[in-house]
């Protein structure tokens, strides 16, 4: 019964903290564009550079 209730709670913090990673991510996503909408809308055109 311990042994469950541990894998239990294990189970739950990784779904917790990839829950947070994907929220991050979405936040960093919104972020970008955002700052691309306000360049976009101050004519602002910066091209970026891919590095291969």
């Amino acid at each position: 019964m311990e042994l469950a209730s541990l894998v239990r709670d294990i189970l739950r913090q990784r779904h917790v903290e990839r829950l947070a990673q994907h929220r991050e991510q979405d936040n960093e996503a919104e972020a970008e564009w955002e700052i691309a909408r306000w360049r976009h809308r101050s004519g602002v055109v910066i091209q970026r550079r891919y590095e291969l």
